[in-house]
């Protein structure tokens, strides 16, 4: 693991040049996505959920916010797991990591403008693809740590950034629990310190995650890239944003209270609290026999 490591921060500091003008490239290719969106009231939800657009401050947003989904519609790893199962099922393989699934993984990051979130997690993904061909015998969270590695020494100022720790977090939190609600409350609970220093979250959201997150990802997310595709599918698709957003505004309007902590904390802090638990998560899959 320590040569990978190495290997990882060496790679990602050699390949800084060619990464930022991938970076402008990639603009083109985003661009080109939000053109082909598809005509509908909720054609910011599409591009945001399909290209990695940001979402417009309105009032769908906010909702969104309080019902605390969204991260689902900020491109992060919970895309790329929801389309290699769709590349898994539509091309019958046994397994979701595949040279197929990797490369059309990439292109979507590409399309995303390499946001740094989904980046980390296809080097995640590419790590575990490659431990599970030659037998590395390195664990998820030594995975994971690779790629965290991989994007800082690519691009340092990720640093004074929330999205790519936030990552880090939620994925170590995933591979903890053991279905999706326990992963829900994990990720709850390990992000708190971090989203305390400018959003709070309220305990509802356990739930509402472990209820929306398949729905979103084997339903809403394969529909929204079909009516890229064709317009025909908006009529499928649209009804589903409806009821999405009425069940958002019902939330809204139940005003359940948001958890409300006094935490504030440098960003230095909230690395040494992520590398914390990076230790923690190793440790304990060592234990349960994981070597790595």
């Amino acid at each position: 693991m320590i040569l990978l490591l190495i290997v990882a921060c060496f790679s990602g500091y050699f390949l800084q040049d060619f990464f930022f003008t991938l970076t402008d490239l990639s603009g083109e290719y985003h661009q080109s996505c939000l053109d082909i969106a598809p005509s509908s009231l909720y054609r910011s939800q599409y591009q945001a959920l399909v290209c990695g657009e940001r979402l417009p401050h309105d009032s769908r947003t906010l909702d969104l916010k309080t019902m605390g989904i969204i991260h689902l519609f900020v491109v992060s790893g919970a895309h790329l797991v929801f389309l290699s199962k769709m590349i898994a099922g539509l091309s019958g393989a046994k397994r979701e990591k595949s040279f197929l699934s990797i490369f059309v993984l990439l292109a979507f990051v590409v399309i995303c403008q390499f946001q740094m979130p989904a980046l980390r997690a296809w080097v995640a993904i590419v790590v575990q693809f490659f431990n599970e061909r030659f037998k590395w015998q390195l664990s998820s969270s030594s995975a994971i740590f690779i790629s965290v590695l991989f994007c800082l020494s690519l691009a340092p100022t990720q640093l004074d950034s929330y999205s790519l720790v936030l990552s880090w977090i939620a994925a170590l939190a995933i591979r903890l629990g053991r279905n999706a609600f326990t992963q829900s409350v994990l990720v709850f609970l390990l992000i708190l310190p971090v989203t305390q220093s400018f959003a709070a979250l309220s305990p509802w959201s356990v739930v509402i995650n472990s209820f929306l997150v398949p729905i979103i990802g084997q339903l809403l997310f394969p529909l929204s890239i079909l009516s890229f595709l064709h317009e025909g599918f908006v009529k499928i698709t649209d009804p589903l944003w409806d009821r999405l957003f009425r069940f958002a505004q019902l939330y809204s309007w139940l005003g359940l209270p948001p958890l409300q902590m006094s935490i504030q904390t440098s960003k230095l802090t909230l690395w040494l609290y992520a590398l914390g638990l990076q230790t923690g998560t190793l440790l304990w899959q060592r234990r349960r026999g994981i070597i790595g």
